[in-house]
């Protein structure tokens, strides 16, 4: 799941110099996931290069400088009202947002794929609006004069609507969000798969519809694994959400054990059958969960999708025993074999990510 960074530093330069609101609050309020753009795209369209890849890869990096310079601007804002920072350590931080289109030039270039360049021209645009944004506030320090509160806001979401633009226009270029068909079953296809879609809006929205997931065959999995996890920074990928969307992407071999598990009805009580199956409905209940809270973390997401794998297992038409069996399976067996980023001593019974801490069931 990707949050789009750059639009913390908003709160950053809305708040900055001013004496109406913290930075730290402004931050928060500002740092919505971006929407994503349904892409129509061709399915013979070529897979991502090595080249695409590697600009991708360097794009995020950028992203996430400019995330860090903003926040540096809050806590810098905050220490001169607080007194334990100056006023040209908050120049100096504001020089370095003016350098936001100079550094996505160097640093990132310009992308070879012409299906990558509207969105990289609107974060071009954001950028320069930025600039702009950031040179009104050095001058206001610069003469000791008060912020133009009213036309920094404006500038400001002028500016942050050209990163969100550019940032959904970006991700609905991605291989992740082309047009699939709807198709049930467990054939190597890539498909929206109707039945899983159903439990995953049960699930988080208590309604029919409303999610939407999408199963990739072996083939083109590998294309849309690497680009996504470019984009994002990662390439340990099992399963993803799209930002700003109730849409996840899921690897093949998740689909087809939890096709079986829901059109062939297999119910394996032990060994590798098993392992597999407590995995593929922890997949889902993981992804499903960072639907329902976008700012989760992975070691949280993760310890709150597992307690809630009961009620996703009996929706995907389990009894409550086998449901209990994928459960417990998950927390004995397969929860310490995760990365460290995705799980946490604070998982526990009666620990601070208990769901039910009065409960005597545990996950």
């Amino acid at each position: 799941m990707r949050t789009c960074l750059v639009l913390l530093l908003f709160g950053a330069l809305v708040a900055g110099c001013s004496d109406k609101s913290t930075g730290e609050n402004a931050a928060q309020a500002e740092a919505a996931p971006a929407s994503t753009t349904h892409a129509k795209r061709r399915a013979e369209e070529p897979p991502p290069s090595g080249r695409d890849l590697a600009w991708l890869g360097r794009l995020h990096r950028w992203e996430t400088n400019l995330a860090r310079d903003g926040t540096k601007v809050a806590a810098t804002d905050r220490g001169v009202r607080q007194g334990t920072s100056t006023r040209r350590e908050l120049r100096r931080s504001l020089v370095k947002l003016t350098r936001c289109e100079k550094n996505l030039l160097r640093q990132v270039r310009e992308p070879n794929a012409t299906r990558y360049r509207p969105g990289y021209e609107l974060l071009a645009d954001g950028c320069r609006k930025l600039k702009d944004i950031s040179f009104e506030l050095i001058e206001s320090l610069d003469r000791r004069t008060p912020v133009p509160q009213a036309k920094v806001r404006r500038d400001s979401s002028e500016s942050r609507k050209l990163f969100t633009r550019g940032s959904a226009t970006l991700e609905g270029s991605l291989r992740a969000n082309r047009e699939l068909e709807v198709s049930r079953g467990s054939l190597d296809e890539s498909k929206i798969e109707p039945r899983l879609s159903g439990t995953a809006s049960r699930f988080v929205f208590h309604k029919p519809a409303g999610i939407e997931v999408r199963c990739w065959s072996k083939q083109e999995w590998k294309f849309v694994r690497k680009e996504w996890g470019a984009y994002v920074g990662t390439g340990d990928l099992l399963g993803f959400v799209h930002s700003g969307r109730a849409r996840t992407s899921v690897a093949p071999r998740i689909c087809k054990q939890l096709a079986r598990l829901v059109y062939r009805g297999e119910r394996p009580t032990e060994g590798l059958p098993l392992y597999r199956t407590s995995e593929a409905v922890a997949v889902l209940a993981h992804e499903s969960e960072h639907i329902r809270n976008r700012r989760g973390d992975e070691a949280a997401t993760e310890c709150h999708g597992m307690q809630r794998m009961r009620r996703l297992a009996r929706l995907l038409g389990t009894s409550k025993s086998y449901a209990d069996l994928l459960a417990d399976t998950f927390w004995s067996k397969l929860y310490e074999l995760n990365l460290p980023a995705y799980k946490t001593s604070a998982c526990r019974d009666g620990g601070p990510l208990d769901l039910h801490p009065s409960s005597d069931v545990w996950p």
